[in-house]
């Protein structure tokens, strides 16, 4: 068991609540944002306003510790109403923001696949290698880590902290913290609009409590979580990983196998 030095009583778990920011015009018409600072829509404010009353005053007591958010208005506007209710002050920090899609923000993924479809088919195969002109994959994971880092030696004796954050950002963390081969992250980690996940850290160990939760929200808003606007058809790829594992030294577990779905959203 591990002991706090400070205190003369067990270290208890640091729960980190990872929250996906609510919906905005970019997510709702499935393009990618990245560094776009796009604002919340008012479904996006309603989807703030039901976290905060579910979790400020949730009946398993979280002892919440802090609220970290993006520099990006839709994550600080994510977490007030619940940093209100919770009457703490979030700490924005740069190590949060979403990865950079470079030449790609903006677009959906119809248009990229018809304007560079060469690029776009080895992104499909293998998305850690990022968009023209932006971030890589492991870049991304890597400041992820280092924010963690800084989490657990600023919150020794463990307790709640909400993190708010951006889907792809929230993906490639998942992955790394739990040791999933980057390049599985748009497989393997939902992370819908609003979606709630937890990982409790204690120690070495990290366990997935959460993934994506959306039950705080009314069911309209989990529908529209959801469902994005329809985009216009691009070509059908289907395309094969290959070549060898991409990750963080000891995060890959296995090689990606089979299609990857065309019709999963665009990490926004």
């Amino acid at each position: 068991m591990r002991w706090n030095d400070d205190e003369e009583s067990p270290a208890a778990p640091l729960r980190l609540h990872l929250l996906r920011h609510g919906e905005t015009e970019h997510s709702r018409q499935d393009r990618f944002c990245g560094h776009i600072d796009a604002e919340l829509t008012p479904d996006g404010w309603r989807m703030a306003e039901a976290f905060g009353r579910r979790w400020a005053y949730h009946p398993t007591r979280p002892r919440w510790r802090a609220i970290y958010t993006s520099p990006r208005r839709r994550t600080i506007a994510m977490a007030a109403p619940f940093a209100d209710a919770a009457h703490l002050t979030p700490s924005i920090d740069a190590d949060l923001d979403e990865i950079d899609y470079g030449d790609w923000q903006g677009r959906s993924k119809p248009e990229i696949a018809l304007d560079q479809p060469e690029r776009f088919r080895r992104w499909l195969a293998d998305p850690t290698i990022g968009a023209p002109g932006g971030e890589t994959a492991i870049q991304v994971a890597r400041r992820g880590l280092v924010f963690v880092e800084r989490l657990r030696r600023a919150h020794p004796a463990g307790g709640d902290v909400l993190v708010v954050g951006h889907k792809t950002w929230l993906r490639l963390l998942v992955c790394a913290l739990i040791r999933v081969d980057l390049r599985l992250y748009r497989a393997c980690v939902p992370q819908p609009v609003g979606g709630h996940t937890v990982v409790e850290l204690e120690g070495d160990r990290r366990f997935l409590r959460q993934l994506g939760d959306l039950s705080y929200l009314p069911r309209e808003l989990r529908a529209r979580a959801h469902e994005p606007l329809p985009a216009a058809p691009a070509r059908s790829l289907t395309p094969q990983a290959g070549g060898h594992l991409v990750g963080i030294e000891d995060a890959g577990v296995g090689q990606a196998q089979g299609s990857l779905v065309d019709g999963e959203p665009a990490g926004l």
